[in-house]
């Protein structure tokens, strides 16, 4: 069940999976306190985010989203993936071994808070995955991005924001670092960029990233910017259902 419990947005979800796994909408509207639920397969991965300020263009018709726009030009996204920067809840259910992993991600940026909640008997032992922060009140200048109208409502990845050349300024190891490099007179340098989150005020569930040292590339893993994955800890079984959330700043998580 996917629940808008934003103060006062109006949140267009969609929805992206794997070619040949069916699910039963690609996109619809919620309004504050609105829910629906989604059915998946069992074994369904694929993506969900929020899109925001969406509206029908009156020349032609195709309907358009400030953020999280995935290009279908309809509600329904119909395979089309979003536009960073959104936030995205991402899933991989009942395989392998029968386990669901669910992560919320900022790599590419951020536009609005998420919750995954898992419920059900067999999801009473999973904890639930977050980024509640309204990264986008302290967003730095350079990842903003507003509505024409001065507000910023999304925050750009570091990566999308300085159009990193990843495979020239990262190691294989840490493909999804948010540093980037500068050359100077003697190689690169090593001049951190900003992050998505424009301080080290990230998510309390975030893993930590990669950092250089004398030597190079340290080996520690950084999937995610501000993110989180979380395993069922169940040895039979998944972790069933569960419920999606999308918020306006911390306290809507407190609803």
């Amino acid at each position: 069940m996917l629940l808008n419990i934003c103060k006062w947005i109006t949140v267009w979800p969609g929805l992206f999976g794997g070619r040949d796994e069916q699910i039963s909408t690609t996109g619809f509207k919620r309004q504050k306190g609105e829910s629906r639920t989604i059915t998946a397969p069992p074994t369904w991965s694929g993506w969900l985010w929020g899109r925001t300020l969406c509206a029908v263009k009156s020349t032609t018709r195709n309907f358009t989203c400030v953020t999280g726009y995935c290009g279908s030009d309809k509600v329904e996204c119909s395979g089309g993936g979003p536009a960073p920067p959104t936030t995205l809840l991402e899933f991989t259910s009942g395989r392998p071994n029968e386990i669901d992993y669910f992560d919320v991600s900022v790599v590419d940026g951020y536009n609005l808070p998420m919750l995954a909640v898992p419920q059900g008997d067999r999801g009473a032992q999973c904890s639930s995955a977050s980024c509640v922060m309204d990264l986008n009140g302290f967003c730095p200048a350079e990842l903003q991005v507003s509505d024409g109208g001065g507000e910023v409502v999304a925050c750009k990845g570091s990566c999308l924001a300085l159009r990193q050349d990843r495979s020239r300024r990262s190691r294989p190891e840490s493909p999804e670092s948010p540093r980037v490099a500068e050359k100077d007179g003697n190689g690169w340098s090593r001049r951190e960029s900003p992050r998505v989150a424009g301080s080290r005020r990230e998510s309390p569930e975030s893993p930590r990233v990669a950092e250089k040292d004398g030597n190079g590339w340290s080996r520690r893993e950084s999937p995610r910017v501000a993110g989180s994955r979380r395993e069922s800890p169940k040895k039979d079984g998944n972790c069933g259902s569960g419920t999606a959330a999308v918020g306006r700043g911390s306290e809507a998580v407190r609803e």
